[in-house]
């Protein structure tokens, strides 16, 4: 399942770069602007509905994101692009870190990841549209609303080992989160 999914993705991204012709737009490469909006509108919401549904299991979500994240540390390193390497460690560590999560929480954390995912597209949208006005208040309310689920997934996770993993975990991505939004606010200032 995840060396097939893992090829799913690759290909996505290989064929993204190929229609794109390797085009780059503003610092990084066009295609990964599209790859990352694939995922983050098309393909997250549509694996999270057929979870509800039965369709497909929390695990499949699980390895699809972090074959998401993996599939982009080559291009990462081949372009230098090193300061995405940080929030790619931290997000496969966290989805990594989401097998081991008790039973009754899985949900949240699959709302967590697709508000962290849906709040995260402002940063590709400039592809389609400019909407830097508005990109702080979407990345920031879907922080929030991921930081209050988090503390409630923290706060009824019984393991004590697994709370403060999860709590290093969600101030990790929290104070990365707060440097792009510092950004989103610089270029909205502009």
């Amino acid at each position: 399942m995840y060396l097939v999914n893992l090829i799913k993705f690759s290909s996505i991204r290989f064929f993204l770069n190929i229609l794109t012709k390797r085009v780059k737009f503003k610092n990084d490469y066009l295609y990964t602007y599209y790859t990352s909006l694939l995922f983050q509108l098309i393909i997250l919401p549509t694996l999270n509905i057929l979870y509800f549904f039965n369709k497909v299991s929390y695990n499949y979500i699980i390895i699809s994101s972090i074959n998401y994240f993996v599939t982009d540390l080559p291009e990462i390193f081949y372009s230098k692009l090193f300061k995405y390497l940080t929030h790619h460690i931290i997000s496969i560590g966290i989805l990594l870190g989401s097998f081991y999560i008790p039973q009754n929480l899985k949900n949240n954390v699959l709302i967590n990841l697709l508000l962290l995912e849906l709040g995260s597209t402002v940063v590709s949208t400039d592809v389609l549209f400019n909407i830097n006005y508005y990109k702080p208040f979407i990345f920031g309310t879907s922080r929030v609303l991921s930081l209050i689920n988090a503390f409630y997934m923290i706060y009824h996770t019984k393991n004590f080992k697994l709370k403060i993993i999860l709590f290093i975990l969600t101030l990790s991505l929290m104070i990365n989160n707060f440097k792009i939004f510092k950004k989103l606010i610089f270029k909205m200032k502009q």
